[in-house]
């Protein structure tokens, strides 16, 4: 049974090449990095990076720890939400006020 697990987590990690080429566009548009589109996915990304996980602590075999990381995202205003045409359109940027990650130990 390991051994089949084992043939088929190689098979798999060898197509993950394969299956990040099938996600993208034939003419990818680079973004400079002080465009307003990269400042909003700048912003974002930054948001969802929250803290890292805490020392490890003496847990019984077994046990399950469940933790939930919240975070509150300011509502923009206006200038900061004209980033799409390269800042000439207006964009829902605060849908969300909260940004809620679950995190789960298994020991």
């Amino acid at each position: 049974m390991k051994k089949r697990h084992l043939i088929i987590c190689l098979c798999l990690s060898g197509l993950w090449p394969v299956v990040g080429v099938w996600g993208q566009r034939p003419n990818p548009e680079f973004l400079d990095f002080d465009r307003p589109e990269a400042w909003a996915s700048k912003y974002f990304t930054s948001t969802s990076i929250l803290s890292s996980y805490s020392p490890p602590a003496i847990k019984e075999s077994g046990a399950l720890d469940l933790d939930l990381e919240i975070v509150d995202i300011p509502k923009l205003g206006d200038s900061y939400r004209r980033v799409g045409f390269n800042g000439t359109k207006l964009e829902d940027l605060n849908k969300s006020p909260i940004f809620v990650r679950p995190l789960y130990l298994l020991f």
